[in-house]
């Protein structure tokens, strides 16, 4: 052996603190245990499972009365429409049905000439309800029946008499008419009608009252 060195072999000693031992915490067992990374809440969970379960008990319920709603809908709104469809024709009624109304007191019929009196428009307006009743006019005539501009009736507001020119989009007559107040009538009334179209054909005319003018 070398001279000066110690038969024992040399240690050395590390002066540095050697750290305490790290030891894993220890799992407390009031504690919830740890949640997985990607896990859903428990009150999320919850109430989903209750959504789930409201639907599969009333889901049938909710598909069956949205059905009926819609149904019910589009019969409640196909009937409004045909309501208000119906109030628009009759509306359209009106309007049609009072331009056929004289302008005038004193026109038998509308765009009509004026007559001497109301009485004689009156009386001149049956005859023309009369005329166009009668399925022997309205098949010589038409029925769009109204007097032209001849008049030769003479009379008061009490009778009158004479021949008035009619046409209708068939062709045209001379009407000799008569008409009177009863005895105790405030109107005037046809009381004989007679009818000569453009070719000398004289068409029998029966009144209202179901007596036959010659």
């Amino acid at each position: 052996m070398r001279q000066g060195m110690s038969a024992y072999p040399m240690t050395f000693v590390s002066n540095a603190p050697s750290s305490p031992q790290e030891v894993a915490p220890e799992h407390d067992k009031n504690s919830p245990p740890p949640k997985a990374a990607g896990s859903i809440p428990p009150e999320i969970a919850e109430k989903l499972a209750q959504e789930q379960s409201y639907l599969s008990k009333y889901g049938y319920w909710i598909i069956l009365a949205s059905v009926l709603g819609g149904v019910i809908g589009f019969v409640v709104s196909r009937r409004f429409l045909e309501r208000e469809s119906n109030r628009i024709a009759a509306k359209n009624a009106k309007v049609v049905a009072a331009s056929t109304i004289p302008s005038h007191p004193r026109r038998a019929s509308f765009g009509g000439p004026l007559q001497a009196s109301e009485e004689a428009a009156n009386a001149i307006r049956e005859a023309l309800y009369i005329l166009k009743a009668t399925p022997e006019v309205k098949s010589a005539l038409g029925e769009n029946l109204k007097e032209a501009r001849m008049n030769l009736l003479s009379g008061g507001k009490s009778a009158i008499n004479g021949q008035i020119a009619v046409k209708g989009e068939k062709g045209q007559g001379t009407l000799s008419i008569e008409a009177a107040k009863s005895e105790f009538g405030a109107e005037m009334h046809v009381t004989k009608l007679s009818l000569k179209l453009a070719d000398g054909t004289e068409i029998p005319i029966t009144l209202a009252r179901g007596e036959e003018s010659e």
